[in-house]
């Protein structure tokens, strides 16, 4: 028991390393797809710089806080990368950054498709929502297709995985997901201005 406990921490330790180090391979291999594929967004490197740090911050940050993101999905704010990046790039780079992104957190998660399924779909509802970073309005909205496609998510999750269904349950997925669609809307609008 002494021997269990005091290796757990290494264990730990360990297992947060070896996340880490995929997330940073990931952030190279999207970085050598960009080089092979995307020539003109290659050819700058400060954009570079930008996608890669869009898909390590999260997945790092992911890495931490993997237990609060396990139990609470519907918090973890992918959206606001899609959104950001769907800006930026575009959003064929800004999918498949999101998609990379949710993978990996799946992965880390013990294969938690829950937490990889509510965080993708987030994103990509904000990133089709965002067609022109023109207006504040479009951003609202954004953040609207964002919440409205965590919440769905959320519910066909509970009702899929055969959790019983509760107006308690319901209010804290619906109340998480608001809160997710307004972090992700507002701070890519702060982001862009």
């Amino acid at each position: 028991l002494v021997k269990l406990v005091l290796a757990k921490p290494w264990l730990d330790i360990a297992a947060m390393a070896g996340r880490a180090l995929l997330a940073v391979l990931t952030a190279l291999g999207l970085v050598m797809f960009s080089w092979l594929y995307r020539r003109p967004l290659a050819s700058r490197p400060r954009a570079l710089i930008v996608l890669a740090g869009m898909l390590l911050i999260p997945v790092l940050i992911g890495n931490i806080f993997l237990d609060l993101w396990a139990n609470y999905p519907e918090t973890f704010v992918l959206g606001l990368v899609g959104i950001t990046l769907a800006i930026l790039f575009g959003g064929g780079i800004a999918l498949v950054v999101c998609v990379l992104v949710s993978l990996l957190l799946g992965f880390m998660g013990e294969n938690d498709l829950q937490l990889a399924m509510i965080s993708l779909a987030g994103a990509v509802a904000g990133i089709f929502a965002i067609r022109r970073a023109d207006r504040a309005t479009q951003f609202l909205f954004a953040g609207f297709a964002t919440a409205l496609a965590v919440f769905v998510t959320g519910m066909i999750w509970r009702l899929t995985s055969q959790i019983a269904l509760s107006w308690e349950g319901t209010l804290t997925t619906l109340t998480f997901a608001g809160i997710n669609g307004s972090i992700a809307g507002v701070m890519a609008l702060g982001i862009h201005n």
